[in-house]
């Protein structure tokens, strides 16, 4: 090949930021390329002729560019994105077209974009991500101050008829639930994240069965208010599993949260904790009114149209089961529910242990 028999702007051809080459549209041969795009095309490429470069596109790729080339007005084509699939790897070439008129030559540009198009998406990913994390702090912040507020009201209430120890008992669980939100809040803003924007997750050992246990204690003291039964069952005194605590009790918190909203007066929650050979499964089982089929291929939607007031007339906004599913998955598990209408839902939260597929 002799890559001088085709030249149009010699001033480009040491262009180090651009991939230059021209061919015959009709032969497929071509006419010249520059040293970068022997570099990146391989000599094997370059000699072979453009049937060769085309041939290293995506399928989908290729017939659209085939398609184009059929020149018929000698129009030029500009920003046209183009995947190279080699070994396995995808590069996103950005080219331009030209086609010299009154001949069957077309000189060519390319650039490879693929540093740009990554950095790009971590740009678009680190934002879904702080927007989901400043989302998830309202949504949770909001939840649980409406919850300290019912405590707070139910202890005047209780302070009135000088039952104290009930009082302190509740300020306990305000205290609780004050000390866990403040403590979720400074996580998502430490130092690390505000520079990374990487979701904060302190993965320790735990025992969870103690920790849900504590959880669901904490509902025990608003039965009365409630009118809903919140019960806890495990099949071992212990399971520990290394994980976020604070991140797992705010997904099984709004879980239990949610069951409340849709389980009528005098039904029950059950919140379990179950560990097997292949996973810790937790599990909030209520008997309330259950999800109507056609609500259920979407409930972990963001602004999911599968929202409904709560049985008391909570208002709904769209994003409580999204939050849920979003978390769950910063903590390296899976969520998954069964549901019938008229018999109640099933939630379940599966830690897969190492080395089993998922």
């Amino acid at each position: 090949m002799n890559n001088q028999a085709f030249n149009p702007i010699a001033p480009l051809t040491g262009n180090d930021s651009y991939m230059i080459f021209s061919f015959d549209r009709v032969t497929l041969r071509f006419g010249y390329v520059n040293p970068l795009f022997q570099q990146f095309f391989g000599s094997s490429t370059s000699q072979s002729g453009f049937g060769a470069f085309v041939n290293e596109l995506h399928e989908e790729d290729r017939a659209l560019l085939e398609s184009l080339l059929r020149f018929g007005d000698d129009k030029s084509i500009e920003g046209l994105v183009l995947r190279r699939i080699k070994f396995g790897q995808i590069s996103y070439l950005k080219c331009n077209f030209y086609p010299i008129l009154d001949t069957s030559q077309v000189f060519a540009l390319a650039q490879d974009i693929s540093d740009i198009l990554e950095a790009n998406n971590a740009v678009l990913k680190h934002n879904a991500q702080k927007n989901a994390i400043l989302t998830i702090l309202s949504h949770d912040v909001v939840g649980a101050l409406s919850t300290a507020s019912t405590l707070i009201d139910f202890a005047y209430g209780k302070a009135s008829s000088q039952e104290m120890p009930k009082v302190q008992e509740i300020l306990r669980v305000v205290q609780q639930i004050c000390k866990s939100n403040i403590q979720m809040i400074r996580s998502f803003l430490q130092k690390e994240f505000l520079t990374s924007l990487s979701v904060p997750v302190v993965s320790v050992r735990n025992d969870i069965v103690d920790s849900l246990r504590k959880l669901v204690e904490q509902y025990k003291v608003m039965k009365t208010q409630l009118g809903v039964d919140v019960i806890f069952y495990s099949n071992q005194d212990q399971i520990f599993l290394q994980v976020d605590r604070e991140k797992l009790i705010q997904v099984i918190n709004n879980l239990i949260s949610n069951a409340l909203k849709f389980t009528p007066k005098g039904g029950s929650i059950s919140v379990s904790a179950v560990e097997t050979d292949r996973a810790i499964e937790l599990k909030i089982q209520d008997t309330g009114v259950g999800i109507p089929d056609p609500m259920k291929h979407d409930i972990f939607s963001k602004f999911s149209a599968s929202r409904r007031e709560g049985l008391h007339g909570e208002k709904p906004n769209g994003i409580g089961l999204w939050v849920i599913k979003t978390m769950v998955e910063w903590l390296g598990a899976e969520i998954s529910f069964q549901s019938k209408e008229g018999c109640g839902t099933t939630f379940v939260v599966s830690f897969l242990k190492q080395g089993r597929p998922r």
